[in-house]
């Protein structure tokens, strides 16, 4: 026999779980959008790299002016980007941090809901016992009545 209130706690426990599962859900997602991100910049790592050593190796040999100003704009124009990319990668870690923390905060909803399940399930036993011992002792008093004054002449 359960008590009311004990479903009411099991519905409790199961909605602070479908809580905890879309956390998990956005700290996933978030997690793999970072990863993306984080291999973005890393490929305008390298591209600026390469490109900074073309433009090292051509004023070595010395191109022409023109060609030099278009290689300082390509790279401004990298550096741009790669200072965005950076920017996004520090704002998906944040993200990442508020979801993690998301998670635990939903967790602990979770185990303390499913405590309280656990203690409502407990006194609806407890409730239970004694109901069952009451009426075995209602039983009891039924089969064996007192017997007043018998004992005594």
């Amino acid at each position: 026999m359960t008590l009311p209130n004990a479903d009411a706690f099991r519905i409790l426990v199961a909605k602070a779980q479908r809580a905890l599962d879309a956390c998990q859900q956005k700290l996933a997602q978030a997690r793999a959008r970072r990863e993306q991100l984080q291999a973005s910049l890393v490929r305008l790592q390298t591209m600026m790299a390469e490109y900074r050593q073309r433009q090292n190796q051509s004023l070595a040999q010395g191109q022409l002016m023109a060609d030099s100003l278009n290689q300082r704009q390509f790279i401004a124009q990298l550096q741009q980007l790669l200072d965005q990319a950076m920017r996004a990668v520090s704002q998906a870690d944040g993200q990442c941090a508020q979801f993690a923390q998301a998670v635990i905060q939903a967790q602990l909803e979770v185990d303390k809901a499913q405590k309280i399940y656990e203690q409502s399930l407990a006194a609806a036993r407890l409730h239970a016992s004694r109901l069952e011992q009451k009426r075995m002792d209602d039983l009891s008093v039924m089969r064996h009545p007192f017997r007043q004054g018998l004992s005594h002449p």
